[in-house]
């Protein structure tokens, strides 16, 4: 367990019912603010207990003492742990806020903490006042996306668990009838919503389903690499921007000399990334790839808007000729409380919608997908509203939900 930190001997660590942690000691009140005071408070009704959560027989001696964090991590079903000074571990479970049982972690402890597990280059970016982007693995646990940053008071961290089986398209709510477009020869398949939505997930089982019905090469282009999958009917190359490859276009332009049918990007980030996954779907590829935004319509706008103004019709263009489908997500509480429910706005490229991008008629992209169910498509409403009917929203959730959409109709 790190006993640099944890005052674990390795003779006597094996022995001991409840692990040490008195060297994570609270910093005493003149040493700062005291940030999310109420986070770490006894009568906190979210509070966890770290020790229920990492059973004795889970805890390894000498071992980085993060470690146990992100045991707990796994162990609870959270998506992420954030460490922050001043304030316990908290975990985010089912998108609500829990602190651990455990003591303030002052900032020097909070980086040699950190510094155990980065390497010397990492650590030397975090000297240099740069984010570390990179992903953690603890053998026989799981994978962990981290993002290790300094703030007002030191060194901070949030890690993001990646589960180390992907899901399958049945598991993450997707129909076949809109997963089989993904086995298209050619096309541009986009994946949308906020932080936290679920989107690599949702990317990760539509290749998935490619790797186990097609055969071709795959290359995933992702920062970090998150999905690992294994070779089934196709090859899969994965790429990690920073350590396989400088940037998102690069690999992009690179892939193209490689051989692929099929790429994934894990963030359209640029103009220059955009416009390389349109030129590569238009020369015969399936493209995959993620935006931060919430519907299809913004979708359509926000990559056509990248663009100078003089290029947008050419690029209205180049994209109405690719577009094979957008998938909007975003996760809502389950009625029973123990989860999140994926709910997706779905279009997918048919000629009318194709030719309502080209003449710049984006605004009636809704009505499209009002009058597209037979192909596969959904709005978010009725996304909803099948959630609500197959009991796995409540009906104050979906009723809040609607009459948000509703306002931005």
């Amino acid at each position: 367990m790190g006993s640099e930190f944890l005052n674990e001997s390795q003779n006597d660590a094996p022995q001991q019912a409840r692990p040490d942690f008195s060297s994570f000691e609270a910093p005493k009140e003149n040493q700062g603010a005291k940030v999310f005071g109420m986070l770490g408070d006894p009568d906190n009704p979210f509070l966890m207990d770290l020790l229920d959560l990492v059973p004795q027989d889970q805890r390894v001696p000498n071992e980085p003492a993060i470690n146990m964090f992100l045991r707990a991590l796994v162990n609870s079903g959270a998506s992420d742990l954030h460490l922050s000074y001043n304030v316990p571990p908290i975990l985010r479970v089912h998108g609500n806020l829990k602190p651990l049982k455990f003591k303030m972690i002052p900032a020097e402890t909070m980086k040699k903490m950190l510094y155990q597990i980065l390497t010397p280059q990492q650590r030397e970016q975090c000297e240099g006042g740069e984010e570390v982007d990179a992903c953690y693995t603890i053998e026989g646990v799981g994978r962990f996306r981290m993002n290790v940053f300094y703030q007002l008071y030191g060194l901070s961290a949030v890690f993001r668990a990646i589960p180390i089986r992907v899901k399958t398209i049945e598991e993450v709510g997707i129909s076949e009838e809109v997963a089989k477009l993904a086995l298209h020869g050619q096309g541009f398949v986009i994946v949308t919503g906020a932080t936290g939505s679920g989107k690599s997930t949702t990317l990760a089982a539509l290749i998935d389903y490619v790797n186990k019905n097609d055969s071709c090469h795959i290359i995933t282009i992702e920062d970090p690499l998150e999905f690992v999958h294994s070779n089934y009917k196709s090859i899969v190359t994965h790429r990690e921007v920073g350590a396989h490859t400088n940037s998102f276009s690069n690999a992009l332009r690179a892939a193209l000399r490689q051989d692929p049918d099929v790429i994934l990007l894990g963030e359209l980030r640029d103009l220059l990334t955009i416009e390389i996954a349109l030129t590569a779907a238009e020369t015969g590829h399936m493209v995959f790839g993620t935006l931060h935004t919430n519907n299809a319509s913004e979708t359509i706008s926000r990559i056509i808007s990248v663009f100078p103004a003089d290029r947008q019709q050419q690029i209205a263009m180049q994209l109405s000729t690719v577009l094979t489908a957008i998938i909007a997500q975003e996760l809502m509480p389950s009625k029973d409380g123990k989860g999140r429910v994926p709910i997706r706005e779905i279009l997918v490229g048919t000629n009318s919608v194709r030719a309502m991008i080209r003449d710049g008629k984006i605004p009636q992209i809704y009505s499209a997908i009002e009058t597209g169910k037979k192909l596969g498509m959904r709005t978010m409403k009725e996304s909803v509203e099948e959630a609500e009917r197959l009991g796995k929203i409540s009906a104050d959730v979906a009723k809040d939900r609607i009459a948000e959409l509703s306002m931005k109709q």
